[in-house]
Formats: C-alpha cells, structure tokens, sequence
C-alpha cells in the first residue's frame, strides 16, 4: 500500500462517520479523531498563534495591575501570604529562576499603592486589567465564529466574576498543595491507617482540579453564547493536561538551553517568560476549540471554513428555518427555536444559521426573544408572512449592497424579473401558515 493510499484510507476511515447522524451507532473515537483534525487544523491555520502573541503583549502591560487588584482580594480571604508562592507554581518551569523572578515580581506589586492613585489612576489601573479580559474575550469569541460581543453591562459583570474567581481558584490550588505537604498536616494524618495515602495523592491532584475549574469557568463565562457544561469540561481537561505537559517539556527546555544563557545573559529569563507566556494563551485558545467542536459536532462535516452557500441552498436553509419557526410559535414542535437547536437540526454550522437569520430579521420576518439563550419567533402572524417574501430573502441573503453594483445587460435583466415573476406565479399568495396547515394534516 502506497503513501497516497494510506492516506486516502484514513481520510475516509476518520471522515465517513457522522456524529450528527441519529441512525450511525455512536463511535466516539473517530469523533474525537475529527475533532482533534480540525483543532490542528486551526493550529496550522495560524490565527491561535497570532492571537496568543498580542495576548503575550496585553499580558506583560497588565500583569502589575492584576496582580496588585489580586492582591488587595486575597488580604480579604487572608491569603495575600500566598502570592508569591502562586507566581512560583505558575512560573516552575523556568525554573531556579523562577523564585527570583516571582520574588521580584512580588516586591514591585507591594509598591504599587493602590490607596494613593487616587480616582484617575484607579480608572486606568482598572482600564489595564478589562483590557486583558477584553483581549481574552474576543480571542475566544473568534474561536467560538462570534462576530458580536454582548451588552457592556453583561460584559462587565462577567470581567468582575473572572477577576474574582480565577485568581482564587490558581491561589486554592497553591494553599492545597502547601498544605499537604506541611509537616505538622502530616504528623496529623499519619495518626489514620491510609488517610496519608489519599491525603497524598489528592494533594497531588487537587492543584490540578483547581486549574480545570479556572479553564472551565472562562469557557463558559467569557465568550458571548451559551457553552454547555460538557463541552466546557472536554476543553478545560484537555487543557489542562496540556499544560501539565507543556509545564514539564519547557522545564526540559530550560535546563538544557545553557546556550541561550550565555547568548541573552540576564535578558534570557524574561525571554523565557515570554515564551511562556505565549505557550500558555495558546493552550488556554487551544482547549476552547476543542469545547466548540465538541458543542457542534455539525461543524466537523463543513471542513472549510468559508461557507459559500449556492442560491439552492440559501433558499432551503431559509424556509426551513421559518418553517420550524412558524412551527414552534404554533405548538406543532416542541423543540425550542434557539440557535444551537436550528443549526443541530439543520445539520450545519452554528455560524451558517446566524448569517440566515440576520437575513431574516434585516427583512422583519423574524425577531429574537429577551430570554437567555434567545430564542426565535414570526415577527407577524404566520397568515400574513407569503411564502414568496421567504424566498426573496433568501435570494438576496448576503448580497452585502453590492449586487447594484455589478453591470447587468437589459436583456439579462429582463431574464431575472421573468424568474422573479414566475416565483409570483407558482406561489401567488400563498402564506408560511397555509403551508403548514396543508403539510400537517
């Protein structure tokens, strides 16, 4: 067997499995296979690396401001003690510098005098830090295929509860860890047949749990749609782990890099910091692939990422989402009209369904719901919505103003408005609810 061959024989043994597919039986490895497909795909594609990079910069301009509003936090819960030894743990794998740096860090946040910056400079050390969140943000909204962010009140209150939780979560996990492993914890658990052994091992993990949960809590609070919980997991345990792993490859990497050493001399730790940095917003964007190809399963099967629909097929997305629209509003379907559900019922990309439903509310067909996760409703009665208006959305669906545009000879045309006419003709005045009533006796 040939190289090509091989190649096309995996292809097709990783591809011809549909997990959107009801009648398929369930294999979730060659469903895990494309997934991590097309998160390498993503990878290679280069656009996690290039966001990583400007969050490498937002980071380095904001790190004093987070850590000094993180500072002031934990004098609160009484574990301001525990900064440093949090900035160690997250710094470990540059290794025996990374107390030094940690410690340096430390003392010139104890200098920043949050009491005396007086109103303005609170502002502007308050600016920094959303800046972060905001960079985090619309990274991950990238990855989730957002185009919008939500209300400035919304987005706020999710900055506050990121900038609340995670730091206690990466600081839990320090205190566990030290507190295992103390002597005077140990010569109390000893006392217990087994319990050192547990002790032990949970010590060993808990750490681990802790950072999960942080990666868990930014996928579902920080980008604007609704992650499910499953998803979210997947993703944060996956990343995770790879940050385990990244952790002990980069400390390998720093005890046998003598060269950059001597190369960079004292330049070489922040150098180094900077790297990892750069592979940390990498794998935190990394796992959130992994939770939105695990969310829509429908996206594996649309392998590029364009789209480009045909005419035919804006035409059946659009009146098939009317359809199941107009069907929920009557009671005919249960199934409740959100996004997510017209897309996994559809069997397309989540992205695909948005774009349609621009269209439709654009045209006053359709209108959303004030309910969290919105759903979608007829924005008239159905008797009143032709078949024939559907239609013509979705023939201009995307037409981005520029179809006037383009030079169009008169007996071209004439040969469109005859089209036009004879969708008037076949469909007449017939309306989205007679089609219905007619499809549901």
């Amino acid at each position: 067997m040939g190289i090509a061959s091989a190649r096309d024989h995996i292809y097709r043994y990783i591809w011809s499995y549909d997990a959107c597919d009801p009648d398929q039986p369930r294999v979730r490895f060659r469903h895990y296979l494309q997934i991590m497909t097309m998160v390498g795909r993503d990878l290679l594609d280069g656009m996690v690396s290039l966001r990583s990079m400007g969050l490498v910069y937002t980071t380095l301009l904001s790190i004093v401001p987070l850590l000094a509003i993180s500072l002031a936090l934990l004098k609160g819960f009484g574990l301001h003690d525990q900064l440093e030894p949090t900035l160690v743990n997250l710094l470990v794998p540059l290794g025996e510098s990374s107390v030094m740096l940690a410690s340096r860090i430390v003392i010139f946040v104890d200098n920043v005098k949050i009491g005396l910056l007086g109103a303005l400079g609170s502002v502007l050390l308050m600016f920094t830090i959303m800046s972060l969140i905001h960079k985090v943000e619309s990274a991950l909204n990238h990855t989730w295929r957002l185009q919008y962010s939500g209300n400035l009140i919304q987005r706020i209150s999710n900055y506050l509860s990121v900038l609340l939780v995670v730091p206690v979560l990466m600081f839990s996990a320090v205190v566990i860890t030290a507190s295992s492993s103390s002597k005077l914890f140990l010569n109390m658990v000893t006392r217990i047949p087994y319990l050192d052994v547990v002790i032990e091992i949970g010590g060993k993990f808990t750490p681990y749990v802790l950072i999960v949960g942080a990666f868990i809590f930014i996928y579902m609070v920080v980008p604007n749609t609704r992650v499910y919980i499953r998803s979210a997991i997947f993703g944060a345990l996956i990343a995770g782990l790879l940050w385990k792993i990244a952790a002990v490859l980069f400390g390998w990497f720093i005890d046998y890099s003598t060269n950059y050493t001597a190369i960079y001399s004292g330049f070489a730790i922040f150098l180094m910091l900077i790297i990892w940095i750069y592979l940390g917003w990498v794998i935190v964007l990394t796992g959130s692939s992994f939770a939105y190809y695990h969310q829509y399963p429908q996206r594996l099967k649309w392998r590029r990422g364009d789209f480009h629909l045909s005419a035919r097929m804006r035409e059946q997305l659009v009146f098939q989402l009317m359809v199941n629209i107009a069907r929920h509003q009557d009671r005919q379907s249960s199934m409740s009209t959100t996004v997510d559900n017209l897309a996994r019922y559809q069997r397309v990309p989540v992205e695909v369904i948005r774009r349609m439903i621009n269209c439709l509310e654009a045209d006053a067909l359709i209108l959303s719901s004030n309910d969290r996760p919105h759903y979608y409703l007829p924005a008239r009665s159905s008797d009143s919505i032709r078949l024939v208006d559907i239609l013509r959305c979705a023939r201009r669906a995307e037409d981005n103003r520029q179809r006037g545009s383009l030079y169009c000879d008169s007996a071209v045309a004439s040969v469109l408005e005859d089209i036009e006419s004879e969708y008037e003709c076949r469909l007449g005045e017939q309306t989205l609810a007679d089609f219905i009533n007619h499809n549901s006796a």
